[in-house]
């Protein structure tokens, strides 16, 4: 039974896997015909330092998931309200640490970006940051099917949104950003609420 699902997950999570990776590479050659190069530059430094961002935001606790979730010693539903207050308390104080020294720092040093552009790094990173910690927990919980159809849902809409809001609202990098932050903070909400609920 168990090698059965070890083969049943491993399928899906191949499936899952192709399925956003090749709605990915639909859609960049479709928004690459309205976008600049330059878009398309601002649109790389942005996510680098979003990512920066979001290491920051926890520190890669979220891999401790994995390792404790269903430890014989520790219930998941204390490990998890644990979790998200440890990884709340965090988020908040680097979240007001990066606030404050990119407000300071910006009277004294030109960013080769803008406040704006930092702003949309910062609100993508942080709701990463919990889409992540919910896709990790149906991942330790044996939960593929419903982590696949999380994933292709949040691609899905992030793939209608970018193709709509790029090509008729915002034909720019910003346009971009809006596309990618609605869908996030959307998906934000929805792992939120569950988490909360499996607490």
């Amino acid at each position: 039974m168990r090698k059965f699902n070890l083969f049943n997950n491993t399928l899906i999570y191949s499936a899952y896997n192709i399925g956003v990776r090749g709605m990915n590479y639909i859609i960049v050659p479709i928004i690459a015909t309205v976008l600049s190069k330059d878009d398309f530059g601002r649109i790389g430094i942005i996510l680098s330092v979003s990512t920066l961002f979001s290491f920051s935001m926890n520190f890669g606790i979220d891999n401790s998931i994995n390792r404790f979730f269903h430890d014989d010693n520790i219930k998941p539903k204390a490990f998890l309200s644990t979790y998200l207050f440890v990884s709340l308390i965090i988020t908040s104080v680097v979240s007001l640490l990066l606030i404050f020294g990119i407000t300071i720092t910006s009277y004294f040093y030109s960013f080769p970006i803008s406040l704006v552009d930092l702003a949309f790094a910062f609100i993508f990173a942080l709701t990463l940051v919990y889409i992540k910690t919910y896709e990790r927990v149906l991942k330790a919980d044996g939960h593929a099917q419903t982590l696949a159809i999380f994933g292709l849902k949040r691609t899905l809409l992030k793939s209608l949104l970018l193709v709509s809001i790029v090509f008729f609202i915002e034909t720019n990098y910003i346009g971009y950003f809006y596309a990618l932050i609605t869908s996030s903070t959307i998906f934000f909400i929805y792992a939120v609420i569950i988490l909360l609920h499996k607490c």
